[in-house]
């Protein structure tokens, strides 16, 4: 058909309007109806909907005031600066401008959706520093929880989100010259959000002396911590999609992917470990929580490029990688919330790794269509990698699963040291501070979140037979979670 000749003839209201097929095409152009609108509004429903893992973690927690000040510090710091230092598109490390919103970047033609973007990152970080403040406040007194977390959130944070998500940094697949000329493939943040908060949670403990003292426990209730775990579940569907900033074409089947995946990996996770601890003959109430926390981590970097059969293997895997840590750090006589350094840091990592292992390059070629490059007005890596089992010209899928073996070590270590150097600091100055277990109850609150309280739905549980001086036999045979993060 010549289309160049072809004519077009548009009723409006009973109006009749002929436009030829190129006058007609420049009207569309010229017009000013942008599909950004939609974009806009799909960015900011999946951002509100993020919010539901915040509520879920916080109302686990005894400290909210703290939760909701930090809160407010990392909102007012992204405007400041840390965004900047994130998405900047100046550096290959960090990022050198859109200081308060400044740059060509909330200047341009697509200043709203950049807006959103801000917003959608800012639950990101905010997503972090919540992990981390709700494992580490029985760890940490107060004033060191939050110091420690602000160190994480302004100075740790920002330089791994520039290398594996910004358009220059070094390690992100959207910058033709990165690692191996694929960079590291993480979708949703299993290396920037999980790996980077399991390290720091786990420098923490092994920098602060802990009490060994067997005869108490950690315990919630457990039908309230199984709500808690639908939250951070729903939640979830909104933060899976933020490598996924449009809707347009067949980007609606890219963000349909990522969630029929993330579903399949946490159901399998939860299933598998369950198994697990019921042929084990070892009582774990929050077994299916747990379960579903690691396949939500695990299938992060690679929601919208695998398979769903692949998603199912992936839960599989990481309910026996959670599994693992976590015994490795018993046997470590490592105390605390070992059951988040198990999530987020053992699953971060094989989230990164089983990423490169099952991805298919079909799929990475439409999720590439789809995400961060978008927004920004210079051209991206078009070189579009895939998994170890498929043939790629170039062994490209030797390469990123090197690419991702690399970055998660240089995640691992620049968070390790960073934390390290810092929390050392704080600890020879007298600010890295334990949390004191005989703290008044006054300053917690109310009796039911008191370390010292033994109510019937208190999170602390005493083993100890007072009356008789000997340990309650539950405390060998029932084992009871602290964290449902």
């Amino acid at each position: 058909m010549d289309t160049a000749n072809a004519t077009i003839v548009v009723y409006i209201n009973g109006h009749q309007s002929t436009y030829s097929w190129s006058t007609f095409n420049q009207a569309l152009q010229s017009s000013g109806c942008s599909s950004n609108g939609l974009d806009i509004l799909w960015m900011l429903f999946c951002t509100f909907q993020s919010m539901f893992i915040l509520i879920g973690i916080a109302s686990k927690s005894f400290q909210g005031m703290q939760m909701i000040a930090i809160a407010i510090i990392i909102a007012l710091l992204s405007y400041a600066f840390t965004f900047a230092l994130g998405f900047g598109q100046s550096g290959s490390f960090v990022g050198y401008d859109g200081f308060i919103f400044g740059g060509n970047f909330f200047h341009g033609n697509n200043t709203a959706i950049h807006l959103a973007f801000w917003l959608q990152q800012l639950l990101v970080t905010l997503f972090l520093a919540t992990i981390i403040l709700s494992n580490l406040e029985r760890q940490l007194a107060p004033p060191s929880l939050i110091l420690y977390t602000l160190f994480v959130v302004v100075i740790v944070h920002p330089p791994i989100v520039h290398t594996v998500w910004s358009v220059s940094g070094w390690l992100s697949n959207l910058n033709d010259q990165s690692l191996f000329g694929v960079g590291v493939l993480d979708m949703a943040g299993s290396s920037i959000i999980h790996l980077t908060a399991g390290a720091s949670i786990l420098i923490a403990l092994l920098l602060v002396p802990q009490s060994k003292d067997d005869s108490f426990a950690w315990h919630q209730f457990t039908t309230i911590t199984s709500m808690k775990g639908l939250f951070i579940w729903l939640g979830w569907y909104g933060l899976i999609q933020v490598s996924t900033v449009s809707v347009q074409g067949t980007c609606s089947s890219v963000s349909m992917i990522s969630a029929v995946n993330m579903t399949l990996s946490a159901a399998a996770s939860g299933v598998t470990i369950s198994i697990i601890r019921w042929k084990w003959t070892f009582v774990d109430e929050n077994a299916i929580n747990h379960g579903i926390l690691s396949g939500l981590v695990a299938i992060s970097a690679s929601a919208p490029v695998v398979h769903p059969i692949s998603a199912i293997g992936i839960g599989i895997g990481s309910a026996i990688t959670f599994v693992f840590m976590d015994g490795l750090l018993s046997s470590h006589d490592i105390i605390g919330p070992r059951d988040a350094i198990a999530i987020h840091l053992g699953n971060g990592v094989f989230g990164l790794i089983s990423a490169t292992l099952l991805a298919s390059s079909s799929r990475l070629s439409e999720a590439a269509k789809c995400n961060q490059g978008l927004l920004y007005e210079s051209n991206w890596n078009t070189t579009r990698s895939c998994g170890v089992w498929e043939q790629c010209d170039g062994h490209l899928g030797v390469k990123q699963w090197a690419a991702n073996c690399i970055g998660a070590l240089v995640i691992l270590v620049w968070t390790t040291l960073s934390c390290f150097a810092f929390g050392r600091g704080m600890f020879y100055m007298g600010y890295m501070l334990p949390f004191a277990k005989d703290q008044p109850v006054s300053l917690l609150g109310d009796d039911d979140y008191s370390m010292i309280s033994d109510g019937e739905f208190s999170i602390y549980h005493d083993f100890e037979d007072h009356e008789h001086g000997t340990i309650d036999d539950r405390s060998e045979s029932h084992y009871l979670s602290r964290s449902l993060m």
